[in-house]
C-alpha cells in the first residue's frame, strides 16, 4: 500500500559544504568569463554610444592624417571645466585622436581648481593675457607649438531670454563644434615647417580683411588661420611685384573701382607663374568694368552684369536674395550639399564657350547654380538651363620657378557679400570658403570633409501644472508602484 504524501518525511536540505561549493565555482565560473571578456575586447576594441548626441566623431580624412603621423603632439587643456559644452566635447574628441595615435597624448589643466599647474602652463607657453583664460594648446616635442583661444571651437548662437525674476538676459546656445577642424589644422601647423601666405588686395575699395563690422571678411580670416594659412595685404601700385614665390593665394573680395592696367598685368604674370587667386565680385559693380573681368576671359571665364531674380527660393521679397542648392561635384562644394549657399544678389559667372581650345587652355567647371525658376532680370531662361553662380579653373604644365606649382588654380564668383561677417554664417557660407582655400592651396588631401559637427538641440516644452505632475510622479508614483509590486509579492509568499 502506497504511503499517503502527508506522511511522506520531508526532504532534507541540501549539505551546506555543497552550498558553499556550488557558490564559489559560480563565481571563479563568472571571473573567469569577465576575464575572458577583458582579454578579447584589449586585442579588438569597439566602442558603442548609447546616444548619437554622446558621440564626437573624427572624419577619415583626419583618421589617416593621425595614422601618419610619426611625430609626439603634446596637447594641453587649460580650461575651466565649467565653461560647458566645449570641455567636454574639447576632452572627448582628444581621446578620440588618442586612440587613433597613442602618440597624441593631452593633458587637462583646470586654472581655477589647479593653481599650481596652471602657473606651470603660463609660464611654459608664455600665455597671452586678456579676455580669453581658456586655451588649447598643441605641441610637437617642443619644437614647435600652437595656441588656440577655447571659444573658437564653437559656434553659437544667442537670444534674449527671461529668468526666474523676470529679467532679460543674454543665452548662447552650441550650434557646431569644430573641434576636428581646429585640431587637424593645429596638428599640420605644428608637423609642417611649410608656411602658406595669402594677401588681401584691398586698394580698390575692397572688403577689409580685418574689418569687424558687417562687410568685413575678419570671419572669412579665421577661416584662413584655421587651415594654417598666414593672411596679410598687398599692393599692385608702384614698383612692387607679385610672386607665388612670397603669396600662395591672392584673394580680391569685392573691388568697387577699375584696377590700373599696371596692376591687371602683374596679376597676369601671378597666374602665369602658377598663382592662385580667389575672386568675387560686388552685386554694385554691374555697371563697372574692373578689369577682373576681361583678365579672367584669358582662362575661360565670363561675368556678366545680369540680375538674377528668383521668386520661389528667395526671402527678401524682390527675389533677388537666393538660396542655393545646386551644386556640381566638385571639391570646392562637394561637402555643402545639404547646407546649401545664402547669396545676395548673385551674377552669373559661368564658363566661356570655345569652339576649338588649345591644348594649354584651363580647365573650367561651373560649380553652383540658381534653380530651374530662376530668370535674368525681365528675359526669361529656358525651363531647366541653370544659371552658373561661381566657376573654377585649372591650368597644367604651368612653367615657373616653383616646382610644386605645376598648375595655376582660379575661383571665381558673383557675389561678394556673402563671405563677409554678416553673412558668413548663413547656410553652409563657411563651409565654402574653407573648401575654397583648401581646393586653391591644393590641402583637400588632408582636410576634405573636415566640417565643424553640428549640434542639436531638443526642448520640452511644459506648463507648470504638468511640471507638478512630472516631478510627483517620480517622487512618488514610481517609488510607490515599487513598493506596490513589492507588497503583493510578499503576501503572496507569506500565504
Amino acid at each position: 500500500m502506497p504511503t499517503p504524501l502527508n506522511d511522506m518525511p520531508p526532504a532534507s536540505a541540501p549539505p551546506q559544504g555543497r552550498v558553499l561549493f556550488h557558490v564559489a565555482v559560480g563565481i571563479l565560473a563568472a571571473t573567469a568569463v569577465l576575464l575572458l571578456v577583458n582579454f578579447v575586447a584589449g586585442r579588438h576594441p569597439r566602442r558603442f554610444f548609447w546616444s548619437g548626441q554622446a558621440r564626437i566623431q573624427v572624419s577619415s580624412q583626419s583618421a589617416g592624417l593621425l595614422r601618419s603621423l610619426t611625430n609626439q603632439i603634446k596637447v594641453t587643456v587649460y580650461y575651466n571645466r565649467d565653461h560647458e559644452p566645449l570641455y567636454s566635447s574639447i576632452c572627448a574628441l582628444l581621446e578620440e585622436y588618442h586612440l587613433l595615435n597613442s602618440g597624441v597624448t593631452y593633458e587637462k589643466v583646470d586654472y581655477v581648481r589647479n593653481p599650481a599647474a596652471a602657473l606651470r602652463v603660463k609660464a611654459a607657453y608664455q600665455l597671452p593675457s586678456g579676455d580669453d583664460k581658456d586655451f588649447v594648446i598643441f605641441d610637437c616635442a617642443g619644437h614647435s607649438r600652437q595656441i588656440v583661444p577655447g571659444n573658437v571651437f564653437g559656434d553659437f548662437r544667442g537670444r534674449l531670454v527671461a529668468n526666474k525674476e523676470g529679467e532679460r538676459e543674454w543665452e548662447r546656445t552650441l550650434q557646431a563644434f569644430k573641434g576636428d577642424l581646429i585640431f587637424s589644422s593645429m596638428i599640420l601647423a605644428v608637423t609642417n615647417p611649410k608656411i602658406l601666405n595669402a594677401c588681401f588686395l584691398e586698394e580698390n575699395g575692397e572688403h577689409p580683411s580685418d574689418g569687424t563690422g558687417k562687410l568685413g571678411y575678419q570671419r572669412f580670416k579665421e577661416v584662413l588661420q584655421q587651415s594654417w594659412v598666414h593672411c596679410g595685404t598687398n599692393s599692385l601700385l608702384g614698383t612692387n611685384v607679385l610672386s607665388p614665390k612670397d603669396w600662395n593665394l591672392v584673394i580680391i573680395a569685392g573691388p568697387l573701382t577699375p584696377f590700373p592696367a599696371e596692376a591687371i598685368q602683374k596679376l597676369r604674370n601671378y597666374l602665369n607663374q602658377g598663382g592662385r587667386m580667389l575672386v568675387l565680385f560686388h552685386p554694385d559693380t554691374r555697371a563697372v568694368k574692373t578689369g577682373l573681368e576681361a583678365l579672367l576671359q584669358e582662362w575661360g571665364i565670363r561675368i556678366t552684369d545680369d540680375l538674377i531674380i528668383d521668386n520661389e527660393h528667395s526671402v527678401g521679397p524682390q527675389g533677388l536674395d537666393l538660396a542655393i542648392k545646386d551644386f556640381s561635384n566638385h571639391p570646392t562644394v562637394g561637402q555643402i550639399a545639404n547646407l546649401g549657399l545664402y547669396m545676395l544678389e548673385p551674377r552669373p559667372v559661368l564658363k566661356k564657350a570655345q569652339k576649338n581650345p588649345g591644348p594649354d587652355a584651363a580647365k573650367v567647371e561651373e560649380l553652383a547654380f540658381a534653380s530651374e525658376r530662376a530668370h535674368l532680370g525681365t528675359n526669361a531662361v529656358p525651363f531647366g538651363v541653370r544659371i552658373p553662380l561661381m566657376v573654377a579653373a585649372e591650368r597644367a604644365g604651368v612653367k615657373g620657378d616653383l616646382p610644386d606649382r605645376g598648375f595655376t588654380r582660379i575661383v571665381a564668383v558673383g557675389e561678394s557679400l556673402f563671405l563677409d561677417n554678416a553673412f558668413i554664417e548663413e547656410a553652409g557660407n563657411r563651409e565654402f570658403a574653407r573648401c575654397a582655400v583648401n581646393w586653391l592651396l591644393d590641402q583637400t588631401q588632408v582636410l576634405q570633409g573636415v566640417g565643424p559637427q553640428t549640434v542639436n538641440e531638443y526642448k520640452l516644452l511644459m506648463t507648470r501644472g504638468q511640471l507638478t505632475s512630472v516631478e510627483w510622479l517620480f517622487l512618488a508614483g514610481i517609488p510607490g508602484v515599487i513598493l506596490l509590486l513589492g507588497g503583493i509579492v510578499w503576501l503572496r509568499r507569506r500565504h
